[in-house]
């Protein structure tokens, strides 16, 4: 897929142009789990939309498909025609629809942001975070998006676990938040801990 057309002059110059009077996107929806703020969708639209349609610009995201994958493609459009494009893989931690729609809105956010230029809340910041530190408590005032990203946290620390010793010790915290996840959330991750552990049993058999 092409990225760009054959001409962006007159882009380039409309975006510098926007790029002069855009500031930092609002940071005003609340992460429960991380204790801090960040700019959501409709902060970064609000950053970024008014400056690039002053200087002609439009944005389209659409969602392509290529076979069994879904990737966001995020078109930066001028009135001259000229345009340049990103392409960034869809990937729900689940296949419902509802872990799909965050997924896009979550990829929706970011591809906006860069192609614009937009600075936001540095989120894989806050994933480092939450990696070197124990297990935190799902608060079910998270939506449906900050569940499945501390979900997904959680089942890369189980995959991680090369002994049955470190894998009891990564999942000792989650006994105490299980209760606390999602009905579907907590029965995969219960369900990812015992195929690890017997993944690991198998192998200390092996061993022997």
């Amino acid at each position: 897929m092409e990225t760009q057309s054959t001409e962006i002059k007159d882009l380039a110059t409309a975006l510098a142009k926007a790029q002069s009077e855009i500031k930092p996107a609002l940071k005003d929806s609340d992460n429960p789990f991380f204790k801090s703020k960040y700019a959501d969708l409709a902060s970064v639209q609000a950053a970024c939309m008014p400056l690039l349609n002053k200087n002609g610009l439009s944005v389209t995201q659409a969602i392509q498909t290529v076979g069994e994958s879904a990737y966001l493609v995020t078109t930066l459009l001028h009135s001259s025609g000229q345009w340049m494009r990103s392409t960034a893989p869809i990937k729900p931690v689940k296949s419902d629809p509802q872990s799909f729609g965050s997924a896009v809105t979550y990829m929706r956010r970011y591809s906006l942001a860069s192609i614009a230029g937009v600075a936001q809340e540095d989120d894989d910041g806050n994933s480092a975070a939450a990696k070197n530190g124990d297990a935190k408590h799902f608060d079910m005032d998270l939506d449906r998006a900050q569940q499945e990203q501390i979900y997904d946290e959680a089942l890369k620390k189980l995959a991680a676990a090369d002994s049955i010793e470190k894998l009891a010790a990564v999942w000792a915290p989650y006994q105490k938040t299980i209760k606390k996840m999602p009905n579907d959330l907590a029965a995969d991750l219960i369900q990812k801990k015992d195929e690890c552990k017997a993944e690991l049993q198998r192998q200390n058999g092996s061993a022997h």
